[in-house]
């Protein structure tokens, strides 16, 4: 891998990207948190979180503090945008856990 220095720091030469790879990472980023609705769902209709473990979703929670502050840093705002919309229909699951447990 061909590697440039700038500023001081080495880092990896980017690849630019193509168009069609730009539109397929915004439609991830946007559709793939929108995959644990139905988690949220099923806690909120069976009013139960029994089977359901709040660690795991605080965790995750964690890391997407920790992945969009990096997008940040690094200005990648698709990277942004999956992991705020991950905290928010997390942080929902985590209230519907603590509400239904």
């Amino acid at each position: 891998m061909r590697v440039m220095t700038h500023h001081k720091h080495l880092h990896p030469a980017r690849l630019k990207p193509t168009k069609h790879s730009d539109l397929l990472v915004w439609w991830f980023s946007i559709t793939t948190p929108l995959f644990m609705l139905p988690q949220l769902c099923e806690i909120l209709n069976n009013r139960s979180a029994a089977n359901v473990a709040i660690a795991t979703w605080v965790y995750f929670l964690l890391s997407d503090i920790v992945w969009t502050v990096y997008g940040i840093q690094h200005k990648m705002l698709p990277l942004i945008w999956c992991h705020i919309l991950y905290f928010l229909i997390e942080s929902a699951i985590v209230v519907a856990i603590l509400v239904y447990s």
